[in-house]
């Protein structure tokens, strides 16, 4: 009778100890999804930065075509002085907007930066509430 009550100990420990395991591989796997899913946006957002940053420098670009079609219209005049201020203005055009591509691109990578660590401060949260 003993032996019977230590086999049913035993097996009831051994059961304990597989409900254990399987809810420890049930929170690795809620964890291991969560990462998943933490990876995924981050990428979304990462494309999206990207595509904004390229449709900026494309919007850029055509400021550019449209000042030089200005100055093309004042080339009118004969005057080789004019000719070379006008070429002095352009080129301080461009160093303005060169300018201007750095000030974006700062301001989106300083974007990526805030979100990414929201979301690192979201995930632990999340996870010190789980354990």
């Amino acid at each position: 009778m003993m032996m019977m009550m230590m086999m049913m100990m035993m097996m009831m420990m051994m059961m304990m100890m597989m409900m254990m395991m399987m809810m420890m591989m049930m929170m690795m796997m809620m964890m291991m999804m969560m990462m998943m899913m933490m990876m995924m946006m981050m990428m979304m957002m990462m494309m999206m930065m990207m595509m904004m940053m390229m449709m900026d420098d494309d919007d850029d670009d055509d400021d550019d075509d449209d000042d030089d079609d200005d100055d093309d219209d004042d080339d009118d005049d004969d005057d080789d002085d004019d000719d070379k201020e006008e070429e002095e203005d352009i080129n301080n055009n461009n160093t303005n907007t060169n300018t201007t591509n750095n000030n974006n691109n700062n301001n989106n990578n300083n974007n990526i930066i805030i979100i990414i660590i929201i979301i690192i401060i979201i995930y632990g949260y999340y996870s010190n509430v789980n354990v």
